[in-house]
């Protein structure tokens, strides 16, 4: 999620911290989910294809989360609301 926002040039000014509690208290308070486990080591590819990655200030670490399909648009609406 936030390789999405970072993508999409929101939540720019936000650290990571900012953006994970915000993403958490979301996916808690509007679909009740709470994370599998946190502290997940985050792996991004290096090689030339994921130039778009490059610079986005992306976490070592992260929580991981079990989300319905049918609630992704939901929560990627609520993820511009939150940070655009």
């Amino acid at each position: 999620m936030i390789l999405w926002l970072r993508r999409n040039d929101m939540a720019l000014n936000k650290s990571n911290f900012i953006i994970g509690r915000k993403i958490r208290v979301i996916l808690k308070t509007k679909f009740n989910i709470d994370p599998l486990k946190y502290n997940i080591r985050s792996l991004w590819p290096d090689k030339k294809e994921s130039i778009s990655i490059k610079n986005k200030s992306l976490p070592k670490t992260s929580a991981q989360y079990e989300i319905d399909i049918t609630d992704l648009e939901g929560l990627y609406n609520e993820l511009i609301m939150e940070f655009k």
